[in-house]
């Protein structure tokens, strides 16, 4: 594995909160939007094999994280080091949250609104935005790299105690 991409996949690269703000609403407006007036634009990798063959591979524009991906190449232009960084902690993030929201209400962290939605603390993002990956999960047979959860709740207090 390329060592640039270690880093992205154990959270090393941090990704502004500001970059993870305009992600969320990015992905608003596109539920939002009808999905005609998404960019639908045909998208498409190759690899080379060793035995000198090519394949192609297509990607759904349809999906949430096609649109994200174009999203991010257009933010980042050529830093392919920080597109990959913030997908793979987009990924993270939407994991954490998934897993571990009710022990995040909680502390205080994340609230119900009268219409449903959670309200998370924006110093809540920034930890996310920063913290490296320290442990693994397993789901469907696949290892990933996760946010240990008594990290991200001490990184939020600190940040919380700092803006006082």
């Amino acid at each position: 594995m390329h060592k640039k991409f270690k880093l992205h996949i154990k959270g090393l690269v941090p990704m502004p909160k500001e970059d993870f703000i305009d992600m969320l609403e990015f992905i608003n407006k596109l539920h939002e939007t009808p999905v005609d007036d998404w960019d639908l634009k045909r998208r498409s990798f190759a690899i080379s094999h060793k035995d000198g063959s090519v394949k192609t591979y297509y990607l759904n524009p349809l999906m949430i994280d096609c649109q994200i991906g174009q999203f991010l190449l257009k933010k980042y232009g050529d830093d392919i080091d920080q597109y990959h960084a913030c997908m793979f902690r987009f990924w993270a993030v939407g994991n954490f949250f998934a897993e571990n929201m009710s022990k995040l209400e909680k502390e205080g962290l994340m609230k119900k609104t009268d219409v449903g939605y959670n309200l998370i603390s924006e110093v809540l993002i920034e930890a996310l935005s920063v913290l490296p990956f320290s442990e693994k999960r397993i789901t469907e047979g696949s290892e990933d790299y996760a946010f240990s959860y008594e990290e991200v709740v001490e990184k939020t207090k600190e940040l919380e105690e700092k803006d006082k």
